[in-house]
């Protein structure tokens, strides 16, 4: 995750210049050195949520849940490999696909998509 341009005081700063002081765009540009779109940007964040963080994209981290291309990743590395760890096969998905899975997503994705460790004995 790449580290935010700009520090959460600075983004405050702009919309109290703005918001109490009722500066321009251009006047809170020249005195805090960020560029218009910047500004433009920031504020019209904090009338739509009443904040200057922005929401988080994506699941939340705590959730179990898997996207589906992220299923077919885990029965592909099981199905290539169905002899080695559950250890092994995190490392072969993070290693070939850059999807990061913890150990327990992995085992219950695993569970529910049906894989076991159990023989199986074929009857004819």
């Amino acid at each position: 995750m790449m580290p935010r341009a700009y520090s959460n005081d600075l983004w405050w700063r702009i919309v109290w210049r703005k918001l109490l002081f009722n500066q321009s765009d251009e006047d809170v540009v020249v005195e805090l050195l960020v560029c218009p779109k910047t500004v433009n940007r920031i504020y019209n964040l904090f009338l739509n949520t009443g904040d200057v963080l922005a929401a988080n994209i994506g699941r939340p981290k705590e959730t179990i849940a898997l996207y589906p291309h992220e299923e077919y990743l885990i029965v592909d590395t099981i199905l290539r490999k169905p002899t080695v760890q559950l250890a092994e096969n995190r490392r072969d998905i993070e290693q070939n696909f850059g999807t990061h899975l913890s150990f327990p997503n992995l085992c219950l994705a695993i569970h529910r998509l049906g894989f076991t460790r159990r023989k199986q004995v074929l009857v004819f």
